[in-house]
């Protein structure tokens, strides 16, 4: 059991009283910010050997990773540490991140063992990218400064009451920290923390008896709860995230590996601390009003709030679409820029057909359909849950409008958290719902985010909105010709991918809605085979040989399946087809239903479907590519059976609307 150090007042409590952040007045004058970007100005000022004020502080918020960072040698660089910081409105020091501030007075706390007389430049720097935002170089002496403040009489104590209740010591992978003080009934305050960061998925929790995976996690001050990262002589706050629980709930607060079910170290929460209004009630942050943004102009917007008193952000979306088409929006899958892989979307629609309003968790594992957990899937999928509460919304004159809430930190594993603090990445996408019976198939998207977006989801209220227009009456779209090829004049049938060409093409001919990708045949979107009774037909497959990568995997088979995607369907689904080529026994593609990849690619992306008269026209637009250097086919051959019926189609086996129609007949 890791040693455990108690600082008591009657063998049990200490009680500490916060103290107000006084005002930035007195000290001596360092200078201001140097050679700023993103908005960053401010005078600082040295009030003593511990504590450093900037006036008018201002910084636009929009880094992922920024930090006030101050260093002892040199000129702004990683070799720093952050210092953490307190605003006119916060009573607590925290390392948090820097969001947005305007014109604001900063106090600085040095942490322990470092003096103002010590530092040689102070940064606001972010460590994601070793970016210098605004810098000062102190060249003033400041050996006569005092220890602790004597510059200004400290403000009156608050009401509120914080205890401290101990330490850990001698704890596994350096662990060891300073004061842990409980600020109020949730809010907890971890002093001069030490920890290598090298255990597997270590957190902070709380819970009832002794440390166990049932224990609550706690979240920082963004708002996650976040695996523990390296800290050196660093102090952070937690926070119990259910409204509903208490530090007078639980008896403990563990640094918890959960892979190794082991306690990295603990403290017991005193029961003196228990009793009923001895801790102050948890501070209710501000309501944080309504946003808007808007995502594309005219066309679609998002806005939300967050409701502190259930932990939930509640978004509306608007957009000039239609019932069946989808209006998606979440959070990005890097800290470092706006991308569809391993995002956390909502994807928001109203059935053509029932008007039923939908809004589905997504995470887009891959870029592809859903199957065999990877692709676009939604979570239910993936063996967690439908996180998205509060349903409502409407379409009315070409104006789609969905609302809809979950959780900011919903603890489930494919989600992200929505952090209270700082900007993130977020991305959104727009596209057709294939709804086949049951199934709402989602489709890839038509437009979607251009390039990075930032937004700062707990930012003071900002509309920012264009309205959203219902779409004039477009001009036609075209109608490509369908394609056929014909056994009388064509034994050879090579099978390739490449774009489905959108409305006028796969759509246009099968009436489905695209994944955005589809079957070539000997060059041609998705043509109608025709192939005679009696007579044998050779087919080379390049569409794709690495199962482990949906985007790149393509089996064909040939049956009476009118939609495809055989491993998505079940046992007693997969029996009743009537499969000719391309399945084996096991239910596995044949072999030789399988090669490497070759496909057609849009040279110029900027162009749609929409804007090519003709197939052979968007063809001019694309060039052919095969993924390995040395090609490897599959090849099979099918002599068709006199007792074949006359239609049948050709299908990939791992997603769903590819292929296309086989017409079999005697006679030409």
């Amino acid at each position: 059991m890791v040693a455990l150090w108690y600082v008591a007042i009657a063998l049990l409590t200490e009680l500490v009283a916060s103290q107000s952040i006084g005002p930035c007045t007195g000290g001596i004058l360092l200078g201001s910010f140097q050679r700023p970007s993103h908005l960053v100005s401010g005078d600082v000022y040295a009030k003593d050997q511990r504590t450093l004020c900037i006036t008018g502080f201002s910084y636009d918020g929009s880094a992922p990773d920024a930090f006030f960072w101050a260093g002892t040698n040199g000129a702004p660089s990683d070799n720093g540490q952050i210092i953490p910081y307190a605003t006119a409105d916060s009573s607590r020091f925290s390392s948090r991140k820097l969001g947005a501030h305007l014109e604001q007075d900063i106090t600085l706390r040095l942490p322990d063992g470092l003096k103002a007389r010590q530092i040689r430049w102070l940064s606001v720097w972010c460590r994601s990218f070793a970016a210098n935002f605004g810098h000062l170089i102190i060249n003033v002496d400041l050996s006569g400064l005092p220890d602790s403040s004597a510059l200004a009489a400290p403000a009156a104590p608050q009401t509120r009451n914080a205890y401290v209740i101990g330490a850990i010591t001698n704890g596994p992978h350096s662990l060891r920290t300073g004061r842990i003080i409980l600020l109020d009934e949730r809010t907890v305050r971890i002093e001069d923390l030490v920890y290598d960061g090298q255990g597997p998925a270590a957190q902070w929790t709380v819970g009832k008896g002794r440390p166990s995976p049932n224990g609550i996690k706690l979240v920082d001050e963004n708002g996650q709860s976040a695996v523990v990262r390296e800290y050196n002589v660093e102090t952070v706050e937690l926070t119990i995230p259910d409204p509903a629980v208490t530090f007078r709930d639980v008896d403990y607060i563990s640094l918890y590996c959960f892979p190794f079910q082991a306690d990295f170290g603990s403290i017991v929460i005193p029961d003196a601390v228990k009793q009923p209004g001895l801790l102050a009630p948890a501070l209710t942050p501000a309501v944080i009003g309504r946003n808007c943004e808007t995502l594309s102009p005219s066309v679609f917007n998002v806005a939300w709030h967050i409701d502190p008193s259930t932990s939930r952000i509640v978004f509306t979306l608007t957009g000039a679409v239609d019932r069946g088409t989808y209006l998606s929006f979440g959070l990005s899958g890097s800290n470092r820029r706006s991308t569809m892989d391993n995002a956390d979307v909502v994807v928001a629609w109203i059935d053509q057909q029932t008007g039923v309003v939908f809004a589905v968790d997504y995470t887009l594992v891959d870029r592809s359909q859903c199957s065999r957990g990877r692709g676009v899937c939604p979570d239910t999928s993936l063996g967690n849950q439908n996180d998205i509460r509060d349903i409502e919304g409407s379409e009315e004159n070409g104006v789609t409008t969905i609302k809809f809430s979950r959780s900011l930190s919903t603890g489930d594993s494919r989600d992200i958290d929505y952090l209270t603090i700082g900007p993130q990445y977020a991305v959104w996408a727009i596209g057709q719902i294939n709804r086949q019976g049951q199934l709402n198939i989602v489709t890839k998207h038509s437009d979607r985010t251009p390039g990075d977006l930032v937004i700062n989801f707990a930012r003071l209220s900002t509309d920012t909105c264009q309205p959203v227009i219902r779409r004039s009456i477009a001009a036609p779209i075209p109608v490509w010709t369908p394609s056929v090829l014909s056994g009388r004049t064509v034994k050879q049938f090579h099978f390739t991918i490449g774009p489905s060409g959108g409305q006028p093409g796969y759509k246009s001919v099968t009436g489905n809605e695209p994944w955005g990708i589809a079957y070539y045949v000997n060059g041609l979107l998705i043509p109608e085979l025709i192939l005679k009774r009696g007579e044998t037909y050779e087919f080379l497959i390049e569409t794709g040989d690495e199962a482990d990568s949906p985007s790149s995997y393509h089996p064909v088979y040939i049956s009476d399946d009118p939609v495809g995607g055989f491993v998505l369907q079940s046992v007693a689904e997969q029996n009743a087809l009537r499969v000719y080529k391309g399945i084996q026994p096991n239910r596995e593609p044949d072999p030789n239903a399988v090669g490497g990849l070759c496909e057609f690619l849009v040279t110029d992306i900027r162009k749609k479907p929409e804007d090519f008269p003709t197939f052979e026209q968007y063809k001019d637009n694309m060039r052919f590519t095969c993924k390995a250097n040395v090609r490897t086919p599959g090849r099979f051959l099918w002599t068709i059976a006199r007792n074949t019926p006359s239609q049948l189609y050709y299908q990939c086996y791992q997603h769903r609307y590819l292929g296309w129609k086989i017409n079999i007949v005697d006679n030409y």
